[in-house]
């Protein structure tokens, strides 16, 4: 979908808060005027494809060299540097603050697959969080541009303004096969359920106990333990994952050890057995138990922008472009392989974790009210109740306690 494509959806009998139009106008002339769609960008470089010739990785250039020219435009950058910087890592070698020479290596062929991925990854995330500040921005009456705000933009522009906020949350997800991004999710989902059982449950308790009302305990269950198991300081599966990132030649085999090692005794958390299950385990959430494959839990988890493309973009002839990559970033990823310091990658597990804690601390400073969505099937059909899957979101979200001990001492 391109910018110029967004419409309003027009409800009957309501009328549109006055900065909606005049922030789809902003965001739409600010694309236009730097002649940049990032969507059309990111999927114009994840379209660049590699040959591997005995082990001689270049661009397949039959294939996708108009891909790579189109790319290079939209980049505003010489398609000869971003050809190099996609084939070949730049190597300088130094300590502390003396630099040597600089040499290159080149990329595997899953390596530049890697960097280019990674790549349209980086300028799709980038190019929606821009979008997200400059909406919160325009909301705020705020006039600093949000490249200016830095990057709390977001977070800044309701600092001094009181708000209702609307979060739509992720529903719990089990699969056949769950990967990093459904123990992210229910990891995200289990924080929630844990914010709903103390402003819930714990409020229900001690609106009671001031009243004098004397209540059987609700032993609804806590799962703090889960939420330990996740992201638990050094043992946690997400500080772990880490951890086993930066080791050179790291594997989930050494990962599943690790946590095998630290977690062996606990409930919540079983390693699967058998010839073809090694890679997986199962962990006891609140809404059941979910198994995940770890095979490719270390490539998800890496920040995989190449520091020699993100120089390239910082340079870029295209000002939105020099907008989403601001100068400073690239100091904190410069690497030097001589004893340099560096600043340690942000992980996607980091990154996720940090959001997820700053998503905590704003709905703790709030007074949240919860409509919890139930769903009706398992189908995604209209007119169709399945009273055992409703049932069971009932029970596992407490609903059911709930609503009876607020019916019972009413």
């Amino acid at each position: 979908m391109r910018c110029s494509s967004i419409s309003c959806v027009t409800i009957m009998g309501t009328q549109h808060c006055p900065y909606t139009n005049n922030t789809r106008t902003y965001i739409v002339r600010h694309c236009r005027h730097t002649n940049n769609d990032p969507k059309t960008t990111s999927l114009t470089g994840g379209n660049i494809t590699f040959k591997d010739d005995d082990g001689d990785i270049s661009l397949d250039k039959r294939a996708c060299a108009a891909n790579l020219d189109k790319c290079s435009e939209l980049f505003g950058v010489d398609s000869s540097q971003l050809e190099h910087a996609m084939l070949k890592k730049k190597i300088q070698s130094g300590r502390g603050d003396r630099r040597g020479s600089i040499s290159f290596r080149s990329y595997t062929h899953s390596q530049a697959v890697e960097v280019r991925n990674g790549l349209a990854m980086e300028i799709y995330k980038r190019a929606f969080d821009w979008i997200v500040a400059e909406i919160n921005r325009l909301a705020a009456g705020t006039s600093v541009p949000s490249s200016a705000m830095g990057a709390s933009a977001s977070n800044d522009t309701h600092a001094s303004h009181k708000m209702i906020g609307i979060l739509d949350i992720f529903g719990f997800e089990i699969f056949q096969k769950n990967s990093f991004e459904q123990l992210c999710i229910n990891l995200c989902n289990e924080v929630l359920q844990q914010h709903f059982n103390e402003s819930i449950f714990k409020s229900e308790i001690a609106l009671y106990t001031r009243e004098g009302i004397t209540i059987p305990d609700l032993n609804f269950n806590d799962n703090s333990d889960v939420i330990e198991l996740l992201i638990g300081k050094k043992t946690g599966c997400l500080p772990v994952l880490d951890e086993e990132g930066q080791v050179p030649g790291g594997s989930w085999q050494g990962y599943m050890n690790k946590l095998t090692k630290a977690h062996g005794s606990n409930k919540k958390f079983v390693q699967m057995f058998g010839k073809d299950k090694k890679e997986e385990f199962n962990i006891a959430h609140y809404a059941g138990v979910v198994k995940y494959d770890v095979s490719l839990f270390i490539p998800k988890n890496k920040d995989t922008l190449s520091p020699d493309i993100q120089e390239l973009l910082v340079d870029s002839s295209v000002p939105f472009v020099m907008e989403l990559f601001p100068a400073e970033d690239v100091d904190a990823h410069v690497s030097v392989a001589g004893g340099n310091k560096r600043a340690s990658k942000q992980t996607v597990a980091k990154q996720f974790s940090a959001q997820l804690a700053d998503l905590s601390k704003c709905i703790q400073s709030t007074r949240p009210q919860y409509v919890r969505c139930i769903k009706p099937n398992s189908l995604k059909v209209p007119h169709t109740f399945d009273a055992h899957i409703t049932n069971e979101q009932v029970r596992y979200r407490y609903l059911n306690r709930l609503n009876g001990c607020i019916s019972d001492y009413y």
